[in-house]
This record gives structure tokens, C-alpha cells and sequence, in this order.
């Protein structure tokens, strides 16, 4: 548990997280395989669609559409991807760039980040083992990747591709995409479930500001029952709580010392304290009520367990009177205000 004190001189005369998702459209059919939007095989010589189940040869050039029917129709690539890779990989393993067998450098379409006409043709993937593949043949995907992080990681545009059998030798066949278009909800609404990730504010302290110097008046006296009584203010004094992650609330209390002038002594008790918050309260926080100063130290304010951090500006209103048989003269004190964690 922590305290800090402050004291204050009293003077006295006598007489205050995307939704952030995939640039992709959710109009786009998608393929059950899990490419990120259907892909369709079109001959690059003739430029018609090629039919899943027709055997290409090896050498033979081919590239991508997402639409069936149009042949510039391009894919929409996402804000944070800086590349494109074309790719073969085993099916099932098409999001693991480690997993790729063959692949090259693919490319945007100029001044985008979308793609038009991607390399479909087995023959165009000229890094890693695309020979060995033409030999032995297999089940495989082929496709492309909108990427990031020079190559390493898939953006939030994903990977698109399309199944391919390929026989001993090269010669290889599109399966069909299988296709499945989204439906809209019955009832016309849709959830989306939103992440947001957050940061935690930085852990700060429990403290007390008091500005240098201060002095609290308590002057112009008059007699009252024929009692010098005088009135003033303490001046505003914080409390600052910054513990945003551990704050359990606080206590401020106050010990005064006796008054003395030239000798002469008046009991602290004669001093009328009464505290109060100054400007917008902060939840939790309350000032004590009114009360005598002591020696010994009494409530000043403090905070619950469950208050709201931040600034709390505190005050006082002060009232001395002297006992009848006082000197008249100035008397002089010290406020201590001791600042403790709950």
C-alpha cells in the first residue's frame, strides 16, 4: 500500500477491431472444394471455356475467369495483399505456401489489386518440382494466391483455384467446380460476428498534486459572540489516479497542527474544515463532511473500490475562531494531507 503526504501552510489573523473480411464479393459462387471464389479454365489460343473433363496437353496455355461467360471478368484482390503467386499444390493443402510443389510470379492488374486472367497452365509453373509432377501425374490444385509479407503469409483475399487431375506424362483434365451460390437469408438480416482486439491502457500511479508554494489564508476577521472568527479556502489540491488496470479506490486524510503566534497557541480543533469536490465529480468519489481539525488526523474524501479513474479536484472551505481570552495576531499552522491506496 502506498502514501504519499502534502503539506499546506494555514495562515490566520486575529482581530478544484472488419469488420475487416475478404475483398472478395459473397455474390461470386464458390467453389465446395474451398477456393475463395470459382475459377474457370479458358483456352488462351481460342479463348473459349474449357470443359471440365476435356484432356489438355501439357503445353498447352489456359488461364482464369470468375465468370463462366465472360472472359475479362477479374478477381478482387484485398487492401493488404502485395503480390500474386500461381501455384500447384496437393489438394487440401492450397493455403500452406510451404506445401506448394510448383509455382511462379503472377501480377495485378495495373494500378489495382485485382487479377485478370491468372496462368491455369501446369507448364507455366517454373519454380520447384513441376517436372516431377508431369512425370508421375497425380491429383492436385491449381490455382493462385493474393499474398503478403513477401510471399509468406495469404491475404484477406485468400487463395483461388480449381481442381486438376494430371496424368502420367502431362496430360491433365478440370474437374468440375461444383459450384454453390450463397442465398440470402429468409428473413432479409444476416449476423456477422465482429473481433475487435484491443490494446491495454498503460498502468499509471495513485498520486497527489499540490502546487508549489501554497498558502492558505484565513483572514478578515470579525467578532462573532465576541470571537474572532476568520474564513478562507485551501486552495485546489488532486488527486490523481491512473491505475487503470489495478485501481481499488483511495483514501485522503488531513492532520493540522496547533496554531501558534509569538507564543501563544490555539488548539487545531478552533479550525472548521470542510471538504468538497471541485468541478465534474468522478464516480465514487465523496468528499468527508464538515468537521474540527485534529492533531490526530480526520477524513478529508476518498474513493470506492468501484470508482472511475482519472482527476479528482478537491477543496475546502475553512473557518478559524479564537477563543475570547486569544491574543490577537497571526497564527500559523501546517496542513498534512496523506494520500493512501484502499
Amino acid at each position: 500500500m502506498s502514501f504519499n503526504k502534502t503539506k499546506i501552510a494555514l495562515a490566520v489573523g486575529v482581530a478544484t477491431a472488419l469488420i475487416s473480411g475478404s475483398a472478395i464479393s459473397s455474390a461470386y459462387a464458390v467453389e465446395s472444394n474451398g477456393s475463395s471464389v470459382a475459377i474457370y479454365a479458358w483456352n488462351t489460343d481460342t479463348e473459349t471455356l474449357i470443359t471440365p473433363g476435356t484432356v489438355v496437353a501439357w503445353d498447352q496455355s489456359s488461364f482464369g475467369t470468375t465468370n463462366k461467360t465472360d472472359i475479362d471478368a477479374r478477381f478482387i484482390g484485398s487492401a493488404d495483399a502485395t503480390d500474386v503467386t500461381t501455384f500447384i499444390a496437393p489438394r487440401g493443402q492450397e493455403s500452406v505456401v510451404t506445401a506448394w510443389v510448383a509455382t511462379s510470379n503472377g501480377g495485378f492488374d495495373p494500378g489495382t489489386k485485382n487479377v485478370l486472367q491468372p496462368n491455369l497452365s501446369p507448364s507455366g509453373m517454373s519454380k520447384g518440382n513441376f517436372a516431377t509432377i508431369r512425370a508421375n501425374g497425380g491429383k492436385y490444385s491449381i490455382g493462385f494466391a493474393f499474398v503478403k509479407n513477401n510471399g509468406l503469409t495469404i491475404a484477406d483475399a485468400g487463395v483461388v483455384y480449381h481442381y486438376i487431375d494430371i496424368a502420367p506424362g502431362g496430360d491433365y483434365t478440370f474437374e468440375d467446380p461444383a459450384e454453390t451460390v450463397p442465398t440470402a437469408p429468409a428473413a432479409g438480416t444476416a449476423d456477422i460476428t465482429l473481433s475487435a482486439t484491443t490494446v491495454a491502457a498503460a498502468e499509471g500511479a495513485l498520486s497527489l498534486v499540490v502546487p508549489a508554494g501554497t498558502t492558505a489564508t484565513i483572514g478578515n476577521p470579525t467578532l462573532v459572540n465576541n470571537q474572532s472568527t476568520s474564513t478562507g479556502t485551501l486552495g485546489d489540491i488532486t488527486v490523481k489516479d491512473e491505475r487503470f488496470q489495478t485501481h481499488k479506490g483511495w483514501t485522503l486524510t488531513s492532520t493540522v497542527a496547533d496554531f501558534v503566534a509569538a507564543g501563544s497557541t490555539i488548539p487545531a480543533s478552533q479550525l472548521l474544515v470542510t471538504p468538497k469536490v471541485v468541478g465534474t465529480p468522478i464516480a465514487g468519489v465523496v468528499a468527508a463532511p464538515a468537521g474540527a481539525a485534529t492533531t490526530a488526523g480526520r477524513p478529508f474524501a476518498e474513493a470506492s473500490d468501484g470508482a472511475t479513474v482519472g482527476d479528482t479536484v478537491l477543496n475546502a472551505d475553512l473557518k478559524f475562531v479564537a477563543p475570547s481570552t486569544a491574543a490577537a495576531g497571526v497564527y500559523t499552522s501546517k496542513m498534512t494531507l496523506t494520500l493512501t491506496s484502499k
